[in-house]
């Protein structure tokens, strides 16, 4: 899958790399007919992320697949923070946590989310236990999320 990428204000030159927000997300897309269709906490994010951050702080938005995850590291490379998003169901879960656990360690900074729309809340708790600093079920949540990031990227 290639990787899909969203700013939320034009990127110049004049562009100063710490008033750009790395905010990614890892879930798999959908393929339709002939294309990759954007997975639904991707569109989500585009949709409600922007609006997150005041200027001159933009974020710049990120799809990747489970399968490039290994990979987060040099996407966040040159930043001091970043969200990382991850869509995790029951088939998934033993994974994520492994990959979560693994970008907690090697980048204490970042903001881990978890998308996860059909886990339990034992396995919420879980995620917890691996530094998630929020789980969310639906995409219409993120609005909820503006007050933590904005904070989060101000600081």
């Amino acid at each position: 899958m290639s990787q899909r990428s969203v700013l939320s204000q034009p990127l110049s030159a004049a562009t100063d790399r710490r008033h750009v927000c790395p905010w990614i997300v890892v879930e798999r897309a959908l393929p339709t007919d002939d294309r990759v269709r954007p997975g639904r906490w991707f569109t989500a994010s585009r949709q409600f992320v922007p609006a997150m951050v005041d200027p001159p702080l933009m974020m710049s938005i990120v799809t990747i697949s489970p399968f490039e995850a290994d990979n987060i590291r040099a996407h966040l490379a040159g930043y001091r923070r970043g969200v990382v998003v991850w869509d995790v169901d029951r088939d998934n879960l033993v994974a994520v946590c492994d990959r979560i656990n693994a970008l907690a360690i090697a980048m204490p900074a970042v903001a881990q989310i978890a998308a996860a729309p059909d886990l339990s809340d034992g396995h919420c708790l879980v995620l917890s236990e691996f530094r998630v600093a929020a789980t969310i079920r639906h995409p219409e949540d993120l609005p909820g999320m503006t007050r933590f990031v904005g904070r989060y990227f101000a600081v």
